[in-house]
Protein backbone atom coordinates (compact mmCIF):
# COMPACT_ATOMS: atom_id res chain seq x y z
CA UNK A 1 0.00 0.00 0.00
CA UNK A 2 1.08 3.51 -0.72
CA UNK A 3 0.45 6.49 0.80
CA UNK A 4 1.37 9.68 -1.26
CA UNK A 5 -0.47 13.41 -1.14
CA UNK A 6 -2.94 11.95 1.97
CA UNK A 7 -4.43 9.24 0.63
CA UNK A 8 -3.62 5.43 0.93
CA UNK A 9 -3.98 3.59 -2.14
CA UNK A 10 -3.72 -0.01 -2.04
CA UNK A 11 -1.88 -2.02 -4.72
CA UNK A 12 -3.54 -5.54 -3.54
CA UNK A 13 -6.69 -6.28 -5.58
CA UNK A 14 -8.27 -8.39 -2.31
CA UNK A 15 -8.14 -5.45 -0.43
CA UNK A 16 -11.32 -3.49 0.60
CA UNK A 17 -11.54 -0.34 -1.46
CA UNK A 18 -13.65 1.35 0.79
CA UNK A 19 -11.02 0.43 3.67
CA UNK A 20 -11.08 -0.80 7.25
CA UNK A 21 -13.57 1.64 8.53
CA UNK A 22 -16.21 0.73 6.10
CA UNK A 23 -18.92 -0.22 8.02
CA UNK A 24 -18.64 3.05 10.66
CA UNK A 25 -18.74 4.94 7.21
CA UNK A 26 -21.80 3.14 5.92
CA UNK A 27 -23.41 3.60 9.61
CA UNK A 28 -22.91 7.18 9.67
CA UNK A 29 -24.25 7.54 6.50
CA UNK A 30 -27.60 5.50 7.14
CA UNK A 31 -27.74 7.87 10.46
CA UNK A 32 -27.53 10.74 8.21
CA UNK A 33 -30.41 9.69 6.07
CA UNK A 34 -32.80 8.09 8.75
CA UNK A 35 -32.24 11.83 10.15
CA UNK A 36 -33.31 13.43 6.33
CA UNK A 37 -36.18 11.19 6.42
CA UNK A 38 -37.62 12.06 9.82
CA UNK A 39 -36.87 15.88 9.06
CA UNK A 40 -38.71 15.56 5.84
CA UNK A 41 -41.93 13.76 7.20
CA UNK A 42 -41.51 16.27 10.02
CA UNK A 43 -42.08 19.02 7.54
CA UNK A 44 -45.11 16.91 5.74
CA UNK A 45 -46.85 17.23 9.33
CA UNK A 46 -46.33 20.58 9.94
CA UNK A 47 -47.43 21.56 6.29
CA UNK A 48 -50.45 19.30 6.70
CA UNK A 49 -51.31 21.10 9.80
CA UNK A 50 -50.99 24.19 8.91
CA UNK A 51 -53.30 23.41 5.68
CA UNK A 52 -55.64 21.72 8.52
CA UNK A 53 -55.63 25.53 10.03
CA UNK A 54 -56.10 27.43 6.92
CA UNK A 55 -59.25 25.13 6.03
CA UNK A 56 -60.62 26.20 9.53
CA UNK A 57 -60.20 29.47 9.77
CA UNK A 58 -61.90 29.87 5.81
CA UNK A 59 -64.63 28.36 6.93
CA UNK A 60 -64.92 30.69 10.48
CA UNK A 61 -64.78 33.67 8.42
CA UNK A 62 -67.38 32.34 5.73
CA UNK A 63 -69.87 32.38 9.07
CA UNK A 64 -68.75 36.04 10.09
CA UNK A 65 -71.65 38.62 9.82
CA UNK A 66 -71.25 41.35 7.93
CA UNK A 67 -70.57 43.88 11.05
CA UNK A 68 -67.96 41.68 12.05
CA UNK A 69 -66.45 41.72 8.51
CA UNK A 70 -66.33 45.29 8.64
CA UNK A 71 -64.40 45.20 11.75
CA UNK A 72 -61.98 43.14 9.66
CA UNK A 73 -61.67 45.09 6.67
CA UNK A 74 -63.13 42.44 4.47
CA UNK A 75 -66.10 43.31 2.25
CA UNK A 76 -68.53 39.91 1.76
CA UNK A 77 -67.32 39.71 -1.56
CA UNK A 78 -63.48 39.14 -0.11
CA UNK A 79 -64.46 37.15 2.42
CA UNK A 80 -66.12 34.90 0.14
CA UNK A 81 -63.57 34.44 -2.46
CA UNK A 82 -60.96 33.89 0.50
CA UNK A 83 -63.54 31.33 2.16
CA UNK A 84 -63.64 29.51 -1.14
CA UNK A 85 -60.13 28.70 -1.78
CA UNK A 86 -58.72 25.41 -1.81
CA UNK A 87 -56.45 24.81 0.88
CA UNK A 88 -53.27 24.45 -1.48
CA UNK A 89 -53.60 28.37 -1.92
Amino acid sequence: MSCGGGACVSNNPNDLIAGDNAPARRSRLLRFLAKLGAMFVEAGRRQVAIDFEKVRQRRLLLQLDDRLLKDTGLTREQAEREGRKAFWE
